[in-house]
């Protein structure tokens, strides 16, 4: 939906990238952009796009539709978590709501972005409230980090995670995947049911992570401990 938009809004073919592997076809998300018939899209999903052919129009900024495409998916994917009948998947909507809140705020003040291009970003859901992230819009990333590390839901999330004036946020980014990780690993405890299925996609994901950030290390030929410092929690 991304690729189409973006290539409709600026006059271009659309490139070879396309994917089979959603809901739709691709053919038939084509189809549907084309024609802009989107009765067979979720409610949200046509509203993002409607906003996404607004904001567009009057700022013609292509990071727009990232961004509103991007809200757009993980709020579906928030209220899904929320209307299954299980106490674990709920709790996981707002571990990934704050934990996801939580790094695009952190890098977005690294870029020294302000509080309009902070509401743009953050998601909705998640325990912390997002005025915790307004009254810290103009406050540096460690500031904002050592705020909400002495809260109670930030207390454990961001345990021992020391991040410089400088903005050098992968331990931060470390310390909230390897967070997420600690819940889903929950899941060993449980022997009939879901979650064992969601933790196992969960460390399938992790695993891929870690093999991209040993892959780039060696690339870049980074000292083999710093590489190690990178990698993820993994479920086993």
């Amino acid at each position: 939906m991304k690729v189409l938009l973006k290539a409709e809004l600026s006059n271009q073919e659309i490139p070879p990238i396309l994917v089979e592997t959603g809901t739709y076809s691709a053919a038939e998300i084509v189809r549907i952009i084309r024609e802009r018939d989107y009765d067979a899209l979720f409610p949200v999903m046509r509203e993002a796009i409607a906003e996404v052919y607004d904001v567009f129009s009057r700022t013609r900024d292509p990071q727009a539709i990232d961004l509103i495409l991007d809200k757009a998916l993980y709020r579906r994917f928030y209220e899904d978590l929320k209307s299954i009948e299980n106490d674990f998947v709920k709790e996981l909507a707002d571990v990934i709501a704050d934990t996801t809140n939580i790094k695009m705020f952190a890098r977005a003040r690294v870029l020294n972005r302000q509080i309009t291009f902070i509401r743009n970003i953050l998601i909705d859901g998640g325990k912390i409230d997002k005025s915790v992230y307004f009254s810290n819009s103009e406050k540096s990333v460690g500031e904002f980090i050592n705020e909400i590390a002495g809260t109670g839901i930030g207390a454990e999330m961001l345990k021992s995670v020391k991040v410089s004036e400088k903005g050098n946020i992968q331990a931060l980014e470390k310390a909230l995947d390897d967070y997420i990780m600690k819940y889903i690993q929950r899941a060993k405890m449980v022997t009939i049911g879901i979650e064992p299925l969601i933790a196992f996609l969960f460390a399938k994901e992790t695993e891929i992570k870690n093999v991209r950030i040993i892959l780039t290390g060696k690339i870049n030929k980074l000292p083999n401990d710093l590489i190690r410092e990178r990698l993820r929690l993994i479920y086993v």
